[in-house]
């Protein structure tokens, strides 16, 4: 589906959200939402309502995947791009995986209590340019946000990965690029008087160009495991504000590394690494997933890579332009990421905007697909869109 949210009725609602779902007296379970391009044109700061892309509540064993969201002529069009809510017992064994995400007051928000609902993961998802986090967690437990791309403009203050109050939530394997001059913290854990967050494990993420690459707050938080992140051009790589050491970052961490990451181009915001990268081979293997953010497998050589990108043999090559909407996504519409060829020739990882291939690995001739590609594409997205249909779930006040 491709849908423009333009207006609302008249109904007084609160919030509405452009695919929207409530429980009813049972546990709903198994729903899927994939594919879809959802674009709001309404001012999320100035609406008198709180508009949301994908709001899914009370549902177990379910996957929102590949969905494009944005804003088209605001500068954030929804409360969140999806948001996650749910009972104790509600929300277990939901992944949000292989979604772009932009220009949202939060891009990715979890509320589903710090106790029960296991299972959630959020994956393989391409979040920038938006206001206050990228991902927020207010309520969550045992979830695991593995293998993202965050990167570009948030406002001051602001963090891109928000746990407030969590318990054994994992923050594995995820790429983070930030404005050092705005952009606060990278990762931030706990909120004063708000959030306390425990047993949390931040370990192989790439975090350059913040002003804080990991902060924790003063709220009593505890770590799990803390080491293996490779920090760059950060104004300050870890600023821990706790006052009880038993609340404070480990300070003699295993496996932090202190380089440039080598991204292929980070200015076109192609965050593959080069082969040559001090992050390829420095992961730990204990937490890190089997994919990276292309579906490739891990690890690809004696030890997993740290951040999203698990380099090849090859070196990436330049990246190329999108040539229209709904890029982003990945996965071959049976609930599984690509394949190693799939993400090669296809691309389901870094990228909506700018499609940034994975590495070759020698067996695909690229300038081959290149011509198919110009042939095949636009007649196939000319049948798309004339197939499409327009779905909405609505929710009571």
């Amino acid at each position: 589906n491709q849908v423009i949210l333009s207006s609302f009725g008249t109904t007084d609602l609160a919030g509405q959200a452009i695919i929207d779902s409530q429980q009813g007296d049972q546990v709903g379970t198994g729903v899927r939402i994939d594919e879809n391009i959802l674009v709001s044109r309404i001012d999320a700061e100035t609406s008198t309502r709180r508009i949301y892309g994908v709001w899914l509540n009370g549902f177990t064993d379910s996957v929102i995947r590949g969905n494009r969201i944005s804003a088209e002529g605001v500068s954030y069009g929804y409360e969140e791009g999806i948001t996650l809510l749910g009972e104790t017992g509600r929300a277990t064994g939901v992944q949000v995986e292989g979604n772009t995400i932009s220009n949202a007051v939060h891009g990715i928000g979890v509320h589903t209590g710090k106790t029960g609902n296991p299972g959630i993961v959020l994956t393989r998802n391409h979040i920038f340019d938006n206001r206050n986090e990228h991902i927020f967690l207010s309520d969550g437990y045992q979830v695991r946000i593995i293998n993202n791309l965050l990167y570009g403009s948030l406002h001051p203050g602001q963090a891109g990965i928000l746990l407030y109050n969590t318990d054994q939530v994992e923050v594995v394997n995820n790429t983070l690029d930030g404005i050092p001059t705005i952009s606060v913290a990278g990762i931030a854990i706990g909120n004063p008087g708000i959030g306390t967050s425990s047993n949390v494990v931040i370990e192989n993420n790439i975090l350059t160009r913040w002003n804080k690459a990991i902060q924790n707050r003063d709220s009593g938080n505890r770590f799990k495991e803390v080491g293996h992140n490779l920090f760059f051009e950060n104004v300050k790589d870890v600023e821990d504000l706790a006052a009880d050491p038993a609340s404070q970052i480990p300070g003699n961490r295993t496996g932090d590394l202190f380089a440039s990451p080598e991204y292929v181009d980070a200015a076109s915001q192609n965050y593959h690494l080069l082969a040559g990268s001090p992050a390829v081979d420095q992961a730990a293997d204990s937490n890190a997933p089997t994919v990276d953010f292309d579906g490739q497998a891990r690890p690809f050589g004696k030890a997993s890579d740290i951040g999203a990108d698990e380099a090849s043999s090859d070196a990436p090559i330049a990246p190329s332009p999108c040539a229209g909407p709904g890029c982003g996504g990945g996965g071959d519409g049976n609930g599984n990421p690509p394949s190693s060829s799939d993400a090669q020739q296809s691309n389901g990882g870094f990228g909506c905007a700018i499609i940034q291939p994975a590495a070759s690995s020698g067996t695909f001739d690229r300038s081959h697909f290149g011509d198919l590609l110009l042939l095949w594409v636009p007649f196939f997205y000319s049948l798309f869109m004339r197939s499409r249909a327009r779905s909405f779930f609505r929710r009571g006040p």
